[in-house]
């Protein structure tokens, strides 16, 4: 049945009408627009042992640190209080695998190598591989595929084709599947699976869940709106958990505004309480950080009588903390406090955070002090809140020594942990070293780590070394997306490197 899918790829599991912007149900219109630890943790001077005080950086001023394509903003979130986590299609399953499966995985993904130029030859060697599939390898291979949607629909269709005895698609390898392809705006395939699951029984809430989010993704409201509504067709009741789906899907991709409207309009079917309304104001605090939007908003919890929680307050205070405003980040911590709301981690770590970054080092580090008596243990996000300012103001030996007490008390670094020293990295020898502990500590490099790296090198003129950085993502598993693309060349491009960008191309 699902060799067919290529065939069948212009229709819809369920009437067109939905998925068309002009179509929406009468109950979701808007109204008009309102004005894991490590045993033994090796010291910080394990990632520099060649250099004298572990971190030989410059604090010259005239080195400007590297930030991803995305944004500084983003490598900030978590420092900030954001403990939000990734997208469905955009995480990577964790897999613990042996050596033949890995052996397995890597059989399948050479065979696809060269599908863009050769997809019949490709799927040849597919047939011929000899690897039986099961949930873990095509879990890995799919997440390994997840920015190449051509083999990895190839190989989903491979492994399901019923001539595997023992193995037929689960609903997360679905899942896996439609989030690749709703990625790469293949709607229309997506949306086959999603029939070929109903016609199986396996469709749940979240199936479409992943189409929400995507329509959110590409700022196409009717259709994530039209999708919403779709869970009826499918025999799924329209639940408030559903709901706040919708709005958390709206306003992780900045539609903030549609997304209350939304919530507005639709108080009779999904009356008013506070996790909608914190849903909204995270949008306008974490995800678009408009102050003014968010004052606005909050004071509006007010007069429609919303309860503020913990997370409401966590919300403004992160927003206060992001503008730079000190004062208002302190004088609301202490509001929350007399209102008898106990501050949680994010807050505490917003707090931290605004203290460091406005150079109040030693009251953030008394903060610290006072979440632990609290009962409030830090995190990795806790210590980012300080390491990350004190690498932004060349303080680092105090930020290397944050690192080795993270160590001491067995919290294993983050992503954003390693982002922050390597900002200030002045050589291509530091970049491949801390490159190489980072992974020694099972923190695993993502695309923003070589986005960012590559665009240092880039400024460099490293060339040799930037292709050494494009081959290493590869080998660890990970396929460039556009915006590695744009990044190399880009970079290349303004060397006069016009002849390898072709080649990139």
């Amino acid at each position: 049945m699902l060799s067919r899918i290529f065939r069948r790829t212009s229709h819809h599991p369920f009437p067109s009408n939905l998925l068309h912007s002009h179509h929406l149900p009468p109950l979701l219109q808007p109204p008009p627009p309102p004005t894991t630890h490590l045993s033994n943790p090796p010291p910080i001077t394990a990632f520099f042992p060649s250099l004298p005080i572990p971190f030989s950086f410059s604090s010259s001023s005239a080195h400007n640190p590297t930030t991803n394509l995305r944004g500084d903003a983003d490598l900030q979130s978590d420092a900030e209080g954001d403990d939000n986590g990734d997208d469905i299609d955009s995480q990577r399953i964790s897999h613990q695998l042996d050596d033949e499966m890995l052996r397995d995985v890597t059989t399948v993904i050479t065979s696809l190598a060269d599908f863009s130029t050769d997809a019949a030859g490709a799927k040849r060697r597919l047939e011929n591989c000899g690897v039986v599939p099961v949930p873990e390898l095509v879990a890995e291979v799919l997440s390994r595929l997840r920015n190449d949607w051509g083999p990895a629909f190839t190989f989903f269709l491979w492994a399901g084709n019923g001539n595997h005895h023992g193995y037929s698609h689960s609903v997360r390898e679905y899942h896996s599947m439609i989030a690749i392809l709703a990625k790469m705006r293949r709607f229309d395939t997506a949306w086959t699976l999603v029939g070929e699951m109903k016609r199986s029984s396996l469709v749940t809430p979240q199936t479409l869940l992943i189409l929400i989010r995507r329509y959110a993704a590409i700022h196409d409201v009717a259709k994530a709106i039209n999708t919403f509504y779709a869970l009826k067709r499918f025999g799924f009741s329209l639940s408030v958990e559903d709901f706040h789906g919708l709005l958390s899907a709206l306003c992780r991709y900045k539609n903030v505004s549609d997304a209350e409207h939304l919530l507005l309009c639709n108080e009779k079917a999904f009356p008013f309480e506070t996790k909608s309304f914190n849903i909204i104001l995270n949008g306008w605090c974490s995800v678009l950080v408009y102050l003014r939007e968010a004052k606005r908003f909050w004071k509006d919890m007010d007069r429609k009588g919303i309860a503020k929680d913990v997370v409401s307050y966590g919300s403004m205070i992160s927003c206060y903390s992001k503008a730079g405003n000190l004062k208002d980040v302190l004088k609301l911590f202490d509001r929350m406090k007399e209102d008898g709301v106990l501050p949680d981690r994010k807050v505490y770590n917003a707090v931290i955070f605004a203290l460091a970054k406005h150079n109040c080092m030693d009251e953030a580090k008394k903060l610290l002090k006072t979440m632990e008596e609290k009962g409030v243990s830090p995190n990795a996000v806790t210590f980012n809140s300080l390491i990350r300012p004190l690498c932004k103001a060349r303080r680092i030996d105090d930020a290397r020594l944050l690192f080795d007490e993270m160590w001491q008390r067995g919290i294993s670094p983050s992503i954003r942990t390693f982002h922050s020293f390597f900002d200030v990295l002045r050589t291509q020898e530091e970049v491949f070293q801390l490159l190489d502990r980072m992974k020694q500590t099972r923190c695993r490099p993502v695309i923003d780590t070589y986005i960012m790296l590559i665009r240092k090198l880039c400024r460099w003129r490293q060339h040799e070394s930037v292709f050494k950085l494009w081959d290493d993502m590869s080998e660890n598993g990970l396929l460039p997306d556009r915006s590695a693309y744009i990044v190399l060349i880009h970079g290349l491009f303004l060397n006069g490197k016009v002849g390898r960008s072709f080649q990139i191309l």
